[in-house]
C-alpha cells in the first residue's frame, strides 16, 4: 500500500523517497539507522552517492538536502516518533 501511494504522488514534489518496513529493518540490527539514512540520503541527494559513517553526518546531509523543498517521504512502518527524529533530524519538518 505504501509503495502504491508513493507512486501516485511522488511526481508532484521536488524530492521524494519511499522506505518500506522500517521497524522490521531496525529490529535487532546494529547499523540499521545508518543503513536507512544512507538509503534516504542517496535517494534525495543530488550527488550520485553519499557515504558517511556517522548518524549525525547523514542527519545533517538529509536536513540540507530537504531545506526549502516540497518533499514527499513515505516512511512505512515507523513505530515511534523517536525513530522518525533519529532518521530525519528535527529541523524544519512538518507533518503532512
Amino acid at each position: 500500500l505504501a509503495k502504491h501511494v508513493y507512486g501516485l504522488y511522488c511526481h508532484e514534489f521536488d524530492k521524494s523517497s519511499c522506505i518500506e518496513d522500517i521497524s522490521r529493518i531496525c529490529d535487532g540490527k546494529f547499523n540499521a539507522l545508518l543503513d536507512l539514512q544512507e538509503q534516504l540520503c542517496n535517494s534525495i541527494s543530488k550527488t550520485s552517492s553519499v557515504n558517511a559513517h556517522d548518524v549525525s553526518i547523514y542527519t545533517a546531509k538529509i536536513e540540507n538536502a530537504l531545506t526549502r523543498k516540497r518533499v514527499f517521504l513515505v516512511l512505512d512502518d515507523i513505530s515511534t516518533v523517536t525513530q522518525l527524529d533519529a532518521l530525519l533530524g528535527t529541523k524544519g519538518f512538518h507533518p503532512g
